[in-house]
């Protein structure tokens, strides 16, 4: 289970039941927020039974949550046992400079291969991330989800299923850190403008002008998460 339910591909909301997902997806959103608020830390061990008092939530939505946490990299589990994954600050750094590397390559063949389908795709995923972004009903969950989609899309135009294996396990490890960045006002929108002025040179086939902007991108949100978001989330000190 994971929110939002997004088709990679067409950006199109699958069909899903609303009714049934709505606790589960409270219980995930809740957690994943008081993770960035830094009630629960990256490496903490943590209880079913101190999340159903934190949450005021009964068992059986927190269960579906937990399996979704654990799905997403979020959450590791023994036997009954919870803990927030640890990731430390160096395997944060690690894995944006992978990331940078492997997107350099992707906006490359990303470029070579652009279709009129991945164009319309690409345009429908920048009207939600602008909606979310702008929007009075903004989450940061959702937001992060779509970002992280938008990501992935381009890597999904290099026609190299590695190159999106590869990218979609880096950009669920970096989950936790993208919603702490969202949770920026100022932030979100800066992220907007600089996605968009990726997309503006990808589709104008502008391959290095692309691969500056998204290294400007970079740059900023590791400057974010380095000054601002770092100091919240961990358990362990280093």
């Amino acid at each position: 289970m994971h929110y939002p339910h997004i088709n990679l591909i067409s950006g199109k909301e699958e069909s899903v039941s609303m009714e049934k997902q709505s606790l589960p997806k409270k219980a995930y959103n809740a957690i994943i927020d008081e993770i960035v608020g830094g009630a629960l830390k990256l490496g903490q061990p943590v209880s079913q039974t101190k999340l159903t008092k934190l949450l005021k939530m009964s068992r059986t939505p927190l269960r579906e949550a937990l399996f979704a946490l654990e799905k997403d990299g979020i959450f590791t589990r023994s036997g009954r046992k919870y803990s927030v994954c640890y990731i430390s600050r160096r395997e944060i750094l690690e894995l944006y400079e992978i990331r940078g590397h492997l997107e350099d390559i992707g906006i490359d063949m990303c470029v070579e291969n652009l279709t009129p389908e991945l164009k319309r795709s690409i345009t429908v995923m920048m009207k939600k991330i602008r909606k979310n972004t702008f929007g009075e009903d903004f989450d940061p969950d959702v937001l992060a989800d779509l970002n992280g989609k938008l990501h992935l899309m381009i890597a999904h135009g290099s026609q190299n299923r590695y190159m999106t294996k590869f990218l979609r396990e880096i950009i669920l490890k970096l989950k936790i850190v993208r919603v702490a960045t969202l949770n920026s006002t100022e932030r979100r929108v800066e992220e907007f403008e600089e996605h968009s002025k990726i997309i503006e040179h990808i589709m104008k086939k502008e391959k290095e002008l692309a691969k500056a902007a998204m290294r400007e991108h970079r740059e900023h949100v590791l400057k974010f998460v380095k000054d601002k978001v770092f100091d919240t989330l961990f358990y362990y000190d280093e």
